[in-house]
């Protein structure tokens, strides 16, 4: 059981339930309170929704894992369980199995919504993680868009399927030609934003983190093609958007004005100082080792971004 815990990755897993449930009940809830509107799914639907993603992500960790066997025989040889501990065909049967429960939720969601073609959602969402793993990671910086920008949609994910509360007579899209509905899906789209960033940061570092598996496997991985210079440069300059977007950010951190600098000391403290602290280290990064170390740093920044959610939800009183 223990060695299923691991291949399922149920930390990371349990994140994106905590995430979804956190923009749904922390952010999206307070503005459609503010709005005299209710929400489009129940209680229910949304623990289906959630439990679809949630199936999704750890089929996807599966497979990464299937795929990823003898690269992590070089680069982690004591943490490998495919083929080792675990069948192989157990893992695949284990990947199909999460993925039809992640779609079948998925498609019952979508059904119960009336937007029965949200059911291809759920369906590209499996077939672009076993692509990522199986043809994409091994390309330089494409697999590490797909995985951020999948991590990104996941915010984006809890407000389409309450649209219908906000716009009952329109499409999707339709806030694109209202400039003043932007302020709806602000802080949604900020922590879309945050979250693709950091999960794109993560994903360069782990690639740093096992050069010399995918050196011996020829895999063309940024740092491989670019070299360590270079990665730390990108990193760098990712690591530094991500810093000077929030400082623009933290006059609107105003839910009252009494809890202003509440707000902003956490930000500082537990996002931006940790951001920080990874810019210095990937400067100072000299080996793989090193990256291998930033690796949890890049997750509680994650964690620390999502879990600033609460302040919105309790201090709902928020200006735009």
């Amino acid at each position: 059981m223990n060695k299923l815990y691991r291949l399922i990755r149920w930390p990371n897993v349990i994140m994106i339930g905590f995430t979804m449930f956190a923009m749904r009940y922390c952010i999206l809830f307070p503005i459609l309170n503010k709005l005299s509107l209710t929400p489009q799914l129940s209680h229910l639907n949304f623990m289906f929704l959630v439990l679809s993603m949630i199936a999704i992500t750890a089929a996807g960790y599966v497979i990464n894992d299937y795929f990823d066997t003898r690269a992590d025989m070089i680069n982690r040889p004591s943490k490998v369980l495919v083929g080792k501990f675990i069948n192989r065909r157990k893992v695949i049967f284990l990947n199909w199995l999460l993925n039809t429960v992640g779609i079948v939720f998925g498609v019952w969601v979508s059904f119960a919504i009336d937007k029965p073609y949200y059911s291809v959602i759920f369906i590209l969402s499996t077939a672009v993680l076993w692509f990522y793993s199986s043809f994409f990671k091994p390309r330089m910086l494409i697999g590490n868009m797909l995985v951020a920008l999948l991590t990104g949609s996941v915010p984006v994910l809890v407000w389409i399927f309450d649209i219908k509360a906000i716009y009952p007579q329109k499409g999707l899209l339709s806030w694109l030609f209202n400039f003043n509905d932007y302020r709806l899906f602000y802080w949604l789209f900020i922590f879309a934003f945050f979250a693709f960033f950091i999960s794109f940061i993560r994903e360069i570092i782990k690639d740093s983190s096992g050069v010399d598996g995918d050196k011996e496997l020829l895999r063309k991985t940024l740092p491989v093609v670019a070299g360590y210079k270079n990665t730390k440069i990108l990193l760098s300059v990712l690591s530094g958007v991500v810093i000077v977007s929030l400082l623009y950010l933290l006059p609107y951190l105003q839910f009252a004005t009494d809890t202003y600098r509440l707000s902003l000391i956490y930000v500082v403290i537990f996002v931006m100082a940790p951001l920080a602290l990874l810019l210095y280290r990937v400067i100072s990064a000299t080996d793989s080792s090193d990256y291998l170390r930033l690796n949890l740093l890049t997750k509680l920044v994650m964690f620390n971004g999502v879990l600033f959610s609460l302040f919105f939800a309790y201090f709902n009183n928020i200006t735009i």
